[in-house]
């Protein structure tokens, strides 16, 4: 049987390209295989796919090679044309399962895939040629057809585009080179263009398929790299020019495949532990989001019946319900102080809810820093007088301290500090300052002379819940009122710290811009 295309020789470029070509198809199908998720059918496809395009490539290179022995070349050539229609139907399919329309099209791909054996068979056996193209060019085109209607039909996305820029570029070429030139122009040389963009189309595909995978791009990367720098160092062990040069090539390309197996397996359990840490991650949050859900529940159900118990402890007290022994009123009071600590508690938990989930309503305005600090001096002055502590207070003359912040959560602040200070020092002294370092700074301080706090939990001090050790063993406390400090200073921009030093004391402070510095003021709240 006639052959179309007989060569002495194949061009240079025909010969350097063709073991590239398997060389990337190799790694981009370990890249989709490497990438894969469990039970999808798309890596199986993409690899028929590669499998079945390569055959294309390989066996037509193999008939120009042996162009000079009919009998073996046109066996290579025959398999060409069985392959050809299976190739465009595993491109159809591939568009089907990208566009996870795999249900929808379910009869449609059966029926093309009996057109495409039956072609591939019939071309096999035939051999077209000339008038015997056409019935073979018209069924290709409806495979091609059916491709394009399964990618643009549903809403084009990044990756299906890509997909189908590879697509066209495949087409285009095997239609210019492989149809046009040969058949119009009777040019075969430049056959190899059109069967060569396969590996484009493979590319393409590769990286849709991995893009809607949400592969890690440093493994893709890494695999890719790796594969054509060892395509490149095989391919020139066919072109030495002696036996030592070979050797010599060969040893580099073992050497080059077991160091580039070991770049890949680092690469790829780096990645594999980052994703494993940040699903862990994202447990944790959810975990936490849960917990903090939970609180926001229980506590809001606890402070009613909270309420009630400090209310008719209060009124045992009054002696509402009668005369109480000596014993029974410490018994009360113990109580009582218990019960406000539980409140405490509550009411803060639901402040971190509310502060952390976006639902705390800030009634923002003009404040008087000055009159708060005052009001919350005042209400610790009988903690003071109980534990002998010398209590100060200093503001400084001419002070600017209007500020802008909500005055009931400011105030909640202010008295943290004082309360912590006067709750941590049991001999010595607690002053309270309010002073301006600078026109646009407001500062408030509250200086101890308490036991301090050791260097390696200072940098815990805000977090939620943390308590330092030494002051849990001794005092009672939730281990929220710094952290809700700083959430609020924060939020009136402005900013919270402290300095201490073991044995020597504590300064717990905070800055907020003046008022002054704010447009559109509202009216003074205090």
């Amino acid at each position: 049987m006639h052959l179309p295309f007989i060569l002495k020789d194949t061009p240079l470029f025909n010969k350097a390209v063709i073991i590239p070509i398997n060389f990337v198809a190799l790694a981009l199908v370990i890249s989709v295989v490497n990438h894969r998720k469990e039970s999808n059918s798309k890596p199986k496809i993409f690899i028929l796919m590669t499998f079945i395009m390569l055959l294309w490539v390989d066996f037509a290179y193999l008939a120009r090679v042996f162009g000079l022995y009919p009998d073996i070349a046109e066996i290579f050539l025959r398999i060409v044309w069985f392959v050809i229609p299976l190739s465009f139907y595993l491109i159809y399919l591939v568009s089907v399962h990208l566009t996870e329309q795999e249900r929808k099209f379910k009869s449609l791909s059966y029926v093309l895939f009996v057109l495409s054996v039956a072609l591939g068979l019939i071309a096999g056996i035939v051999n077209p040629q000339g008038e015997q193209l056409i019935p073979f060019l018209v069924g290709v085109l409806v495979l091609v057809a059916f491709t394009f209607y399964c990618v643009l039909k549903p809403k084009v996305s990044q990756p299906i585009a890509v997909f189908l820029f590879g697509v066209v570029t495949f087409f285009t070429a095997n239609i210019i080179f492989n149809f046009i030139f040969p058949i119009f122009l009777q040019f075969s040389e430049g056959y190899y263009l059109g069967d060569y963009s396969t590996i484009f189309l493979l590319g393409f595909t590769a990286y849709a398929m991995l893009k809607l995978e949400a592969f890690d791009f440093r493994t893709f990367t890494a695999e890719i790299f790796t594969i054509i720098i060892l395509s490149i160092q095989f391919t020139k062990l066919f072109f030495n020019n002696s036996p030592a040069e070979t050797a010599i090539d060969l040893g580099v390309f073992i050497s080059m495949v077991v160091f580039g197996v070991l770049l890949i397996r680092s690469v790829n359990k780096e990645v594999q532990e980052r994703l494993k840490t940040q699903f862990l991650a994202g447990q944790l949050r959810e975990l936490d989001a849960r917990k903090d859900e939970f609180l926001s529940i229980a506590t809001h159900e606890l402070r009613a019946p909270m309420t009630a118990i400090k209310g008719y402890l209060s009124m045992l007290l009054d002696g509402d319900a009668g005369q109480l022994s000596p014993d029974a009123i410490t018994f009360i009071k113990v109580m009582e102080s218990s019960t406000d600590r539980l409140i405490r508690l509550v009411n803060n938990m639901l402040n971190i809810a509310r502060i952390e989930q976006g639902r705390q309503v800030y009634q923002m305005g003009l404040v008087n820093l000055a009159a708060v600090v005052k009001s919350a001096f005042e209400e610790f002055q009988l903690d003071a007088k109980k534990k002998n502590l010398s209590y100060t207070l200093e503001l400084q003359p001419d002070l600017d301290d209007r500020i802008y912040a909500d005055l009931d959560r400011i105030h909640e602040v202010v008295g943290n500090l004082m309360s912590n200070g006067l709750k941590y020092t049991d001999q010595g002294s607690v002053a309270v300052r309010l002073f301006q370092p600078n026109k646009g700074i407001v500062r408030f301080e509250v200086t101890d002379s308490g036991m301090g706090i050791a260097p390696i939990d200072q940098t815990k001090i805000f977090q939620k819940y943390f308590r330092v050790e030494e002051r849990m063993e001794r005092k009672t406390g939730t281990g929220l009122g710094l952290y809700i400090s700083k959430v609020l200073i924060e939020k009136f921009s402005g900013k919270i710290g402290f300095n201490s030093q073991i044995g020597k004391g504590s300064t717990f402070w905070f800055e907020l811009p003046v008022a002054e510095k704010i447009e559109n003021k509202p009216k003074v709240l205090v």
